[in-house]
């Protein structure tokens, strides 16, 4: 499968994008881990969680390679998207990829994230996936000051799944 150059249209290889993840051009990384998301290239995995763990990488490029990390949607993604949890500018992005992996070894991070920074979106993924152990932590949100965050609550369809009758009287 080919991405096309969309200065000349002509098709540029996996390799070719895989191997411009370490161009020193960071828009050429940032382009190439672009590119090889669209293209679900599951031979970019490796190269990509490489970028993403790379200390010399600019942040940018560092999302880009947890976007796509996403896009291509392989579980070995999960430990290290886990580990940029903590980068500022890559932390959203690798939120976004770890709910669309939704594999569960992401819950206990999220919550720990969660419960430290109480975000929407947070709250949503969790909210979403339907885990038991989201369950306490989600409730605790309804108290706080940000109406986004009780807005994001857990709705009774979900609790249903991570909860018992008792539990899911407290959502209202």
């Amino acid at each position: 499968m080919n991405e096309q150059d969309s200065t000349t249209n002509t098709p540029v290889s996996i390799d070719v994008l895989i191997r411009n993840l370490k161009h020193r051009d960071r828009f050429i990384r940032r382009e190439a881990a672009l590119a090889l998301g669209k293209m679900q290239a599951q031979q970019a995995v490796d190269p990509l969680i490489a970028l993403l763990n790379d200390h010399r990488t600019v942040w940018d490029a560092a999302q880009d390679a947890a976007w796509a990390l996403g896009e291509i949607g392989d579980l070995q993604a999960v430990e290290p998207l886990i580990a940029v949890l903590n980068k500022p500018f890559v932390a959203g992005r690798a939120i976004e990829a770890l709910a669309k992996l939704g594999d569960p070894r992401m819950v206990e991070p999220l919550i720990r994230l969660f419960k430290a920074q109480p975000v929407s979106s947070i709250a949503t993924i969790l909210g979403n996936f339907g885990d038991r152990r989201a369950v306490e932590p989600l409730i605790d949100a309804l108290q706080d000051r940000d109406p986004s965050v009780r807005f994001q609550k857990c709705t009774r369809k979900k609790c249903q799944r991570c909860s018992n009758e008792s539990d899911r009287t407290n959502y209202g």
